[in-house]
């Protein structure tokens, strides 16, 4: 199963028998999706619709527990909604097999995971058949190829337990440079500049724009910086969509 950054866990639903190939087209929408967690009475994610075109951007706002993250649990077949569906390219998701719908997907969250091995390796971990050429140009278009070289011995470094040996804006950028590589055509912004300071948010955001481009794409973050890529902008309480604003 691919490296996800978002989560450890082995997704917990059930596999269609019969799972149809991956769309080819890569609009999104959700249509009076619900979602309660086991053992909770409460709804997590309450008759929520929204719909992006291929290649649009729509940033998730709200506040914790009014559900942002209920949204990428659902879209990466964590778990299963009780109402409504969740389709791409007119494709019902419960139609797809997880490991196909996972590989549209890709993720860059606050929470960059790096294995103790080289740079290099853990960026291969996206495209393992990369060429040199495609690391160094992912790497270049997050703005972290002339830092890598930089390092003692370049992306045959190893970064590490913990990521040590880089510092915390380098993760994220590296984690861009991934995202870049596995080329999914779904992106997944999960709070990714949150904890950085004004200058690496910066840098980052740039890097960021750069994934974005042809992509459609879900931006979970409160950060003015990236609220500025979306094309719409929804504010989510207590599981309900309560605000839409075009920008």
């Amino acid at each position: 199963q691919r490296i996800l950054d978002l989560v450890d866990a082995e997704p917990a639903v059930t596999e269609p028998l019969t799972p149809r190939p991956a769309p080819t087209q890569f609009d999104l929408e959700f249509n009076h999706v619900s979602l309660r967690y086991p053992g909770s009475s409460q709804w997590a994610l309450n008759h929520i619709s929204f719909k992006l075109t291929a290649g649009q951007k729509l940033a998730v706002r709200g506040a914790s527990g009014s559900g942002k993250t209920s949204i990428t649990n659902l879209l990466l077949k964590f778990w299963d909604f009780e109402t409504g569906d969740i389709r791409i390219g007119g494709c019902s998701i419960r139609e797809l097999n997880g490991d196909t719908l996972r590989s549209l997907c890709t993720v860059v969250s606050q929470q960059v995971h790096l294995f103790n091995t080289t740079v290099a390796a853990n960026l291969y971990l996206a495209k393992p058949d990369a060429s040199l050429d495609e690391l160094y140009e992912a790497c270049r278009t997050a703005a972290i190829l002339d830092e890598i070289l930089a390092l003692p011995q370049g992306f045959d470094t190893e970064v590490g337990e913990a990521a040590t040996q880089v510092s915390g804006g380098q993760m994220r950028r590296i984690a861009i440079a991934r995202a870049l590589l596995k080329n999914a055509p779904i992106v997944i912004l999960d709070e990714p500049t949150e904890g950085l300071d004004a200058t690496t948010e910066q840098a980052v955001t740039s890097a960021l724009e750069h994934l974005l481009i042809g992509r459609t794409a879900l931006i979970i973050s409160h950060r003015p910086t990236l609220l500025t890529l979306a094309d719409q902008i929804i504010m989510m309480d207590r599981g309900k969509v309560i605000a839409v604003d075009h920008v």
